[in-house]
């Protein structure tokens, strides 16, 4: 058990969040933290994320030896629901400025739901992306609606 205790802390401190590539060179990925509004460089790249480029997507990233690493698990979602992605994170973080200390909505909640929505459009592959996502589809959504930034 004493040989895995150096990985509890990074896993503690891990940036779990929603990301665009920004750039690719080497063995270095530059990505967009739409939560946190700041870069931030991965190493170590054995994944071939060209293909990804601009699209958002949900990742885990562990700071090991100064760098960030990606973990295994990724949730890409499709270009058409960039808007509606956009429109909930800009909703969080006006919501957490606004009010810091209430917790109207947390950015992890609005990650589960959004992933959610990714479930039910692999799920439902007969309907359009923008039927899922929308605040219609789910229960969850219409609360976020009501949110008032007043």
């Amino acid at each position: 058990e004493e040989k895995y205790i150096y990985l509890k802390q990074p896993l503690i401190d891990s940036v779990h969040s929603f990301f665009e590539i920004k750039k690719i060179k080497d063995e270095e990925v530059v990505l967009q933290d739409l939560f946190y509004s700041c870069k931030r460089i991965v190493k170590d790249q054995s994944l071939s994320l060209g293909y990804f480029k601009d699209k958002i997507f949900e990742a885990r990233l562990v700071e090991v030896d100064n760098s960030f690493i990606f973990s295994s698990l990724f949730c890409f979602h499709p270009e058409e629901a960039r808007p509606f992605i956009r429109k909930k994170v800009k909703l969080v973080k006006a919501l957490k400025k606004k009010r810091p200390d209430h917790f109207l909505l947390r950015k992890e909640d609005v990650m589960h739901d959004i992933y959610y929505l990714r479930c039910k459009l692999d799920q439902f592959s007969q309907m359009k992306t923008k039927e899922i996502y929308n605040d219609q589809f789910h229960e969850k959504f219409k609360k976020y609606e009501s949110l008032s930034l007043k």
